[in-house]
């Protein structure tokens, strides 16, 4: 079935989705984080200066105001090295990127900078650092830096010019199925416009007004005239659909491009790219454990478990009084489960729902969502709301997430 493009569509021509190309996402998120990153050096500098005070270190002829003219100096040096660590460029390209990510990043950044003035205060004979001095301002820029980085994410996120005009090119089963995921968490900040492909498909009921705007032919047109930012390359319901050729196109315009791989239910975040004479390879990580480093992760889980077993006993056996004296029934829930290699064991779980609950209504909903085009339940979740079964004492624990 041909589609024409839908200019006119509702969900495509809403006042709010056409954005200032020029301050998007990338531009407000890379001057936050400078600004964060020249906030925290400053204030680790002065607050080690202040500790120690002038003149610290026996040779040290450089004076307090010089020491601070020369850090100013060095200030877009310290920059420059963030940039080349790829601290400013990740936020634009990935959509879940976060603060947690640069850290190792910011360490390492850190350690490089002190230790090249340490080592370069101790060569030229300007100075004769306190070790502790240098310990210290190392410590506080990596905090200050790190904690600047996560406020100028929160103060950016609020700004309309995050939020990024997403395309999905491709109205199949993967490309609904994120489209549902996107509309699922905002804070991801990439507002839909529709979908673009050459056939009609029907569409999950789960995803809201969105509609099939435009055909594949039609993507660098509209990406231009709507202000799309950002383009999802998905599997077009129609297989002989050329895509190369569009995200080829794509490449020469301002916009970001995310290709979802074709076993994308096997390729997961820690994936390494390599290339054999320039044909790229998604090389998967080998799930090999040496009997030793087996021997050791057990460990850890038993004593683990059973530290915070011990140090929550005390919780368990409130719950377990409340559950006994709420309803009658058993204290535990018991239901099979399949774990590694097929196995079926019995999982535990604190009963939350009275005894004589009929079970074929969730043996029926979980049936119904076995279907991939299913939608979630009012409340959101793949998950039977059933209230009335739920005692006093489940609901507080469901709350509490116990």
């Amino acid at each position: 079935m041909s589609v024409q493009p839908v200019l006119a569509d509702a969900a495509f021509g809403r006042p709010d989705a056409v954005v200032d190309a020029v301050r998007d996402r990338g531009w407000i998120v890379r001057r936050g984080l400078l600004t964060a990153d020249a906030l925290g050096l400053t204030a680790a500098f002065v607050i080690t200066a202040l500790i120690f005070g002038q003149g610290a270190g026996k040779g040290n002829h450089l004076a307090l105001a010089a020491e601070y003219l020369l850090f100013i100096a060095t200030l877009p040096v310290w920059l420059l090295g963030a940039k080349l660590h790829e601290l400013y460029d990740r936020d634009e390209e990935r959509t879940d990127h976060t603060t947690f990510n640069d850290f190792v990043g910011v360490v390492h950044l850190v350690t490089l900078g002190v230790w090249i003035l340490y080592a370069a205060a101790l060569g030229t004979h300007l100075a004769n650092p306190e070790l502790p001095k240098a310990l210290l301002f190392w410590f506080l820029a990596i905090a200050f830096v790190t904690g600047g980085r996560a406020g100028a994410r929160v103060l950016c996120r609020r700004h309309p010019a995050y939020v990024q005009n997403t395309l999905i090119v491709g109205a199949g089963e993967i490309g609904q199925l994120i489209a549902r995921k996107l509309l699922q968490h905002p804070e991801y900040g990439m507002r839909l416009v529709g979908f673009a492909d050459d056939d009609a498909p029907a569409l999950r009921p789960d995803i809201g007004d969105q509609r099939l705007i435009c055909g594949i032919a039609e993507v660098p047109r509209i990406v231009d005239e709507r202000k799309v930012q950002r383009v999802v390359i998905a599997f077009s319901s129609d297989a002989k659909t050329p895509l190369a050729k569009t995200v080829a196109r794509l490449k020469s315009m301002d916009v970001q491009i995310d290709i979802v791989p074709r076993f994308y239910n096997v390729v997961g975040p820690n994936v390494e790219m390599h290339s054999v004479e320039g044909l790229p390879l998604v090389g998967l990580p080998a799930p090999k454990l040496l009997p030793f480093s087996r021997t050791i992760k057990r460990v850890i889980d038993v004593t683990g478990a059973a530290i915070l077993l011990a140090l929550t006993s005390p919780i368990f056996a409130f719950a377990a009084w409340r559950i006994r004296s709420d309803s009658p029934g058993p204290v535990f829930f018991r239901q099979q489960r399949v774990g590694k290699g097929a196995r079926v064991f019995t999982a535990l779980k604190f009963r939350t729902m009275k005894v004589d609950t009929d079970e074929s209504a969730h043996r029926e909903f979980i049936r119904s969502t076995m279907d991939s085009r299913s939608a979630p339940a009012a409340n959101g979740l793949y998950k039977l709301d059933q209230k009335d079964a739920v005692t006093r004492c489940g609901k507080w624990l469901r709350k509490t997430s116990l």
